[in-house]
């Protein structure tokens, strides 16, 4: 009997943690781009700038964050899997950060747009090689690869939206900027020295490598074949069917979760948030305006939450990597 196993090619290193690393640094990446509106009102009144001059900077940071993604994704490639991504993703870390400290001390719109030059170049390679990892470390399960990083993205602008703000209000958005910026770009740039990307023929399935199997020398009759390939089918038709049941509920519950973190900071705030001279609510449902409703609400929020985490036990460290 000869036998090929497909754990010939399984990878050395744990691509979960590849991917944990990625969506870390998107999750400390994304308030350069979500937390830049609260920066705004207190620097045209500190300094006297117009809206639009300020918002410029922030244009200028979308673009190159955007638009720069293709050189730093081709440069990660250049420099190889086991250099490429500590590099550019390293980089990336110091280059947000001098940015963010720039702002912090910047007394002309000038100096404005170079914080907003260099955190939109850094910003773009983190960006790029974590997407791109996720790629590589899951030819088979793209989609939910790619799907968790970019949720970091978003994740992060709700882990952190409220701390940057408290932080302005107490002292003063020059802190916010200098303190963010250093530490975030600080944690970047430790983890990015873990990061890797696969090597040639690492994966199965990625860059033409065979999906090898186990193969048997037994031979069987052409009835007792067919009921195995029934049996075999019914089996992967079932368990495929309630896994993607679990990732749905799992997405369901991953949104409702932070929904529930808001709402309860909002349970929990004796005062609420003065935005632009109008009186706006912390959470999406106010307690102080409809106290029943956001009881209900939020006892709806936890029991999804306990359910997101089974399920999330359930797809992840019980059965992800059956076939």
């Amino acid at each position: 009997m000869t036998t090929n196993s497909a754990a010939a090619h399984a990878p050395t290193t744990n691509r979960w943690g590849m991917l944990f690393i990625g969506v870390l640094c998107m999750i400390l990446i994304a308030n350069y781009q979500y937390g830049w509106t609260l920066f705004v009102r207190p620097m045209a009144q500190a300094h006297g700038w117009t809206i639009a001059g300020i918002q410029l900077a922030f244009s200028v940071f979308i673009a190159l964050e955007t638009w720069g993604t293709p050189v730093t994704g081709w440069i990660s490639d250049y420099l190889g899997p086991q250099l490429g991504p500590k590099i550019v993703v390293a980089a990336g870390g110091l280059l947000v950060a001098i940015g963010w400290i720039i702002n912090s001390y910047a007394d002309t719109l000038t100096m404005l747009y170079v914080g907003a030059v260099l955190s939109g170049i850094g910003a773009g390679g983190v960006y790029s090689v974590c997407v791109g990892n996720a790629v590589k470390w899951f030819p088979d399960r793209r989609g939910l690869a790619v799907g968790l990083t970019a949720a970091g993205f978003g994740a992060g602008a709700a882990l952190t939206v409220i701390p940057v703000r408290m932080v302005i209000e107490s002292h003063g958005y020059q802190s916010a900027f200098f303190w963010f910026g250093l530490v975030q770009g600080a944690i970047i740039f430790v983890v990015a020295w873990f990061l890797r990307a696969p090597l040639p023929n690492e994966m199965p399935g990625a860059g033409g490598a065979p999906v090898r199997v186990a193969q048997t020398s037994t031979s069987f009759t052409p009835g007792r074949d067919f009921m195995h390939q029934r049996i075999d089918r019914h089996h992967n038709d079932t368990f495929h069917h309630s896994r993607k049941g679990r990732l749905a509920a799992m997405f369901l519950g991953c949104i409702v979760s932070i929904s529930a973190v808001v709402n309860f900071i909002s349970a929990f705030r004796s005062r609420q948030v003065l935005y632009g001279g109008r009186i706006a609510p912390t959470g999406w449902i106010s307690y102080h305006a409809h106290p029943v409703l956001f009881t209900w609400v939020l006892a709806i929020e936890a029991c999804a939450t306990i359910v997101c985490i089974g399920v999330i036990y359930a797809v992840f460290f019980k059965d992800i990597d059956q076939a």
